[in-house]
């Protein structure tokens, strides 16, 4: 059965949505698909909030019965308030079952391995305001 983890990442202050995204698609998420090759994820699907700055952030924020935020960087919700959104990408992490994520969490900590994916990550995300949360066996 498999075993999930979500992962929520802020950007570092003074990026944009777009800055932060383009960091991680194009820098941060091949270099870490490379580095943990032996160990990597099943699957490793990124989610970003529509903003309401984008073409599809205006139409939903159009029906949106929640007053909306003057932050075009702001992203859309339907529900809530968009403070509450304080995250820029949530990440679906699949392993195998929990043996696969206790492997790749050991070889991930091991210190000269964490240092190397401190560094790639800390030029597009604030290592401060990381969220883990494990979500333990999925049923399919």
């Amino acid at each position: 059965m498999t075993f999930i983890v979500l992962i929520y990442q802020t950007r570092k202050e003074g990026l944009t949505p777009q800055e932060f995204r383009d960091g991680m698609e194009n820098i941060s998420i091949p270099w870490m698909d490379g580095f943990t090759k032996l160990h990597k994820p099943v699957s490793f699907t990124r989610h970003y909030p529509v903003r309401l700055s984008s073409e599809l952030g205006q139409r939903f924020a159009a029906v949106s019965a929640i007053p909306q935020d003057p932050n075009n960087d702001a992203p859309v919700v339907l529900i809530g308030e968009t403070k509450d959104i304080d995250w820029d990408v949530m990440i679906k992490a699949v392993y195998r079952d929990e043996l696969h994520l206790q492997q790749y969490l050991a070889w991930v900590n091991e210190p000269d391995h964490a240092e190397q994916i401190a560094k790639c990550e800390e030029a597009y995300a604030d290592p401060t305001r990381l969220k883990v949360v494990v979500i333990g066996e999925a049923d399919d």
